[in-house]
């Protein structure tokens, strides 16, 4: 069932599973809470995952450092629809923490699926044209 298939309530709760489940697998270090979403056919699945990725780094400056690492592994899997996923994750922290978030960016320019490095292109877009506080 796509996201918008479901109704209001249903989408938040997905919503907030999808951040709780983010949130777990950055403090286990373990990507299996998060495959799925990252994963999902849906778009607008992945992009609850992405924002989720963001939030979290804007919300828990404790754990920036472990969710950078662990986007960096994420970005290691064979799927497209993950990598392309961490690379939007990577421009929701490059809103306001762009070189925190350049490095995988770069990366994904050189990705072998155009999906992904379209992704960067995306990604940018989002970083500026919100404010953000630049050095």
């Amino acid at each position: 069932m796509g996201f918008y298939d479901l109704n209001n309530e249903d989408r938040q709760k997905l919503k907030d599973e999808i951040a709780a489940a983010v949130l777990r697998s950055v403090a286990q270090n373990t990507p299996d809470n998060v495959i799925p979403y990252f994963s999902d056919e849906d778009t607008y699945i992945r992009k609850a995952a992405y924002q989720a990725a963001g939030k979290l780094y804007e919300s828990k400056s404790e754990m920036r450092e472990a969710l950078l690492a662990w986007l960096s592994s994420l970005y290691s899997d064979e799927r497209k629809n993950v990598r392309q996923t961490v690379i939007y994750a990577a421009g929701e922290i490059a809103v306001k923490h762009f070189t925190d978030a350049a490095g995988l960016l770069e990366k994904g320019l050189t990705d072998p699926h155009h999906s992904v490095r379209n992704a960067v292109t995306g990604g940018l877009k989002n970083a500026g044209s919100k404010k953000s506080c630049r050095p």
